[in-house]
């Protein structure tokens, strides 16, 4: 039933697919799937701000769901290429088929030759003073949240004594230097900066911070929102007195 309903989505046959989500709905049908079609169906009509609170809600549920960055991406796409080629790329980390992996290269290549289309790489920058397991944990945690090949990380180590040092050097995809004495964080910082790729976004990550699923990619949308934004952070959300709900109301609460 989700292939048919997706085919008369496809086929602009909106009032049929709208009766038979309500009958699937009626019907205890439930799960991504179905918020996916929800949305698309939202994004033909026109609904663009209810797409994105559908999908929002589909996120909590399943947030490593490939389909729902699609769409929302779709609902970017005539708005903001910029924000429309990061759901893609996100829907891309995601993806689990080659035929909509290819499908969404296509829209991701489109989006590159837009006019105003700006979206660089990222250039991760870590301070690192022993803390092994910590270190480990920061870089696996990139690996996983953003995709390979669009990325660089680059760690200044201050002159580490618990081996963590000999682990940084044997990570093939980590840009090491290793200073003589321990010359603090904001220097540390600086060099690292010194020495990352000039045309990347800067990505200033402490070693004991772990990204959670796609807090990378919601601080990007952030990022490119607009030309007027130059620098984003992510909020705190277990800071005493300082506590921020991490779940907002709505699509754009989440990255703004």
């Amino acid at each position: 039933m989700v292939e048919e309903i997706a085919k008369m989505i496809a086929e602009g046959r909106g009032q049929e697919a709208a009766q038979a989500i309500r009958r699937a709905k009626q019907e205890g049908k439930t799960g991504s799937d179905w918020i996916v079609l929800e949305a698309e169906l939202a994004v033909m009509e026109g609904k663009i701000e209810e797409a994105r609170r559908l999908l929002a809600a589909g996120l909590e549920q399943d947030p490593e769901h490939s389909e729902f960055f699609v769409v929302l991406g779709e609902t970017y796409s005539f708005e903001n290429s910029n924000l429309a080629y990061l759901c893609f790329e996100q829907a891309l980390l995601y993806c689990q088929t080659e035929e909509d992996e290819e499908m969404i290269c296509a829209a991701m290549e489109d989006l590159r030759k837009r006019c105003g289309f700006r979206v660089r790489e990222t250039s991760f920058l870590i301070v690192s003073y022993n803390d092994r397991e910590l270190m480990k944990a920061c870089v696996s945690a990139i690996r996983k949240s953003v995709r390979r090949g669009t990325y660089e990380i680059v760690v200044v180590d201050n002159r580490s004594t618990d081996g963590v040092q000999k682990w940084l050097r044997d990570q093939l995809d980590i840009r090491l230097i290793e200073n003589g004495r321990n010359v603090g964080y904001p220097t540390g910082m600086n060099i690292a900066y010194r020495a990352c790729r000039k045309e990347n976004d800067i990505f200033m990550l402490n070693n004991d911070a772990v990204l959670t699923p796609n807090a990378y990619f919601w601080l990007r949308m952030a990022l490119y929102a607009g030309r007027e934004v130059g620098a984003v952070g992510p909020m705190s959300n277990e800071a005493s007195g300082q506590t921020i709900s991490p779940v907002p109301g709505t699509m754009e609460e989440t990255f703004l």
